[in-house]
């Protein structure tokens, strides 16, 4: 798969078409590792690091590989936020903008990430407002 494709946001289904690529990307990668011996992994994290900016130090990343082959991999789970419905297309300063409904996106980020036993509310501070802030109008 090209990183241009992966990237691009020019082509069919925009931004969420992108972002459903680069998940698509992320789990061909996975796939390709998750059996991969602690080793065969610390070869590649070093051989590709140089090239990956990030304020995730080697060592944090060499101890999360670490982590990751003690456990066993299992399979990779993902999400999109917003979520489907759960957002108000806006223009902010002439660019079109997702504004997410707060609340409920943390409430399914919560489920996805404990399951659905734990359903305390989001913290007031987190939900937001309805109120739209200076210079963004709905579209």
């Amino acid at each position: 798969m090209r990183i241009r494709y992966v990237r691009t946001a020019d082509n069919v289904a925009d931004d969420f078409g992108r972002t459903s690529r680069q998940r698509a990307l992320l789990n061909a990668i996975f796939e390709t590792y998750k059996t991969k011996s602690l080793p065969d992994l610390l070869l590649v994290i070093n051989q590709l690091l140089p090239y990956v900016q990030t304020d995730i130090s080697k060592t944090d990343i060499i101890s999360y590989a670490t982590s990751l082959v003690t456990m066993g991999m299992g399979e990779l789970e993902t999400m999109q936020i917003p979520q489907n419905n759960m957002y108000d297309p806006l223009y902010v300063r002439g660019m079109a903008v997702l504004v997410p409904h707060l609340p409920e996106n943390v409430a399914a980020l919560q489920e996805f990430i404990y399951g659905s036993e734990e359903e305390e509310e989001p913290e007031e501070d987190l939900a937001g407002t309805t109120d739209l802030p200076e210079g963004v109008e709905r579209e």
